[in-house]
């Protein structure tokens, strides 16, 4: 019986201590706690102080970012504000005031009204914010006929003169800063391009485009003419032709032979040649003249003179 009293007293004893020193760990944690608790307003005050700097900072980015919007110029806004497919600052470098704009698809033929509103216009050296309408992206046929084509745009222009410039091709959504200018006959405009953000300008492919159309008009006015030409000699090939075709197709026919009366009149007198009769020449000799003969006169020196000379005959020496 002792022995067993002895080790109940000894666990009771030991389970005591265990719960003695249980409630100094417990006591131990909540004064940590509690001291944690105490310390953290004094750890907190930093950090809502090192906060407060971002705040200000960011409140100095909005004032800065305003600053520098407030810098930049504003421009207004011209175009087709109502439903405006894209926005851009479009400068105008031609020389003279723009007064009427048209966008239109490319692959469309005829362009709209003026995106300007009446009386409105874009005075030369101004930079305005254009809107341009939505353009359709034409449709892919035949075995590319699920490619998506990429929308493009042509721009009409028509100056203070009457004198109309159109741009071509172009994708409305990659522009930004664009400056439309002018060289001889053909426009062009020079931009920033949204995708690749370098300066792009349409200058070579306008006046490819200028030259083709060109050689186009003429071979068109070429081919008028020719159609105008073909179409007066028409009626006289026509002509040719039926009569031709006529004769070919008309029965031969015999021609009768013309009889005429004893009594009719003759269309000519036959013609009676007389030969001459021929006459035998009649020869006459010619008379025969006698000839007469005269006598040489003589010398007087040589009759009866004392030249002894003419006397003696002429020897003949051989």
């Amino acid at each position: 019986m002792k022995a067993s009293c002895t080790l109940s007293l000894v666990f009771a004893g030991s389970l005591a201590a265990l719960l003695v020193l249980g409630g100094c760990a417990g006591q131990s944690e909540d004064s940590k706690a509690s001291s944690a608790d105490m310390q953290a307003p004094a750890q907190s005050a930093p950090a809502s102080a090192s906060s407060a700097p971002a705040t200000n900072s960011s409140s100095g980015s909005s004032a800065a970012s305003a600053s520098a919007s407030s810098s930049q110029p504003t421009f207004r806004t011209v175009g087709a504000t109502a439903n405006a497919a894209s926005q851009f600052n479009f400068a105008n470098k031609t020389g003279k005031a723009i007064k009427a704009l048209a966008v239109k698809p490319t692959q469309d033929t005829d362009f709209p009204a003026s995106i300007l509103a009446s009386g409105d216009q874009v005075a030369n050296g101004e930079t305005v914010v254009l809107a341009c309408p939505a353009v359709d992206a034409p449709e892919a046929g035949g075995q590319t006929a699920d490619v998506k084509l990429e929308a493009r745009a042509d721009m009409q222009l028509t100056l203070e003169d009457g004198t109309e410039l159109v741009l071509h091709q172009l994708n409305l959504s990659d522009i930004k800063d664009a400056e439309v200018r002018v060289n001889g006959d053909v426009a062009y405009l020079d931009y920033t391009s949204i995708a690749s953000g370098s300066k792009v300008s349409t200058l070579e492919a306008e006046q490819s485009i200028s030259k083709n159309q060109t050689a186009d008009a003429a071979a068109g006015a070429a081919a008028t003419e020719a159609a105008a030409v073909a179409t007066e000699q028409a009626p006289e090939d026509q002509q040719a032709a039926e009569e031709q075709t006529a004769v070919e197709q008309a029965p031969a026919q015999e021609v009768a032979p013309v009889e005429y009366a004893d009594d009719a009149p003759a269309y000519y007198d036959e013609i009676v040649y007389d030969e001459p009769a021929a006459e035998e020449p009649a020869y006459q000799e010619p008379a025969a003249a006698e000839p007469a003969y005269q006598e040489p006169a003589a010398d007087n020196a040589a009759v009866g003179g004392d030249d002894e000379a003419a006397c003696i005959p002429d020897i003949v020496l051989r």
